[in-house]
């Protein structure tokens, strides 16, 4: 039971980390890429 847990929460730390690249993203293309690496 504890790893499908552990399963479970590396799975929501995957999609949390992809989306905040997807949400990164957005904003340095709204930011026009400037000052952005």
């Amino acid at each position: 039971r504890m790893k499908v847990l552990s399963d479970l929460l590396i799975s929501v730390a995957k999609a949390e980390r992809q989306e905040s690249r997807m949400k990164i993203r957005q904003d340095s293309l709204r930011l026009g890429n400037v000052g952005v690496i």
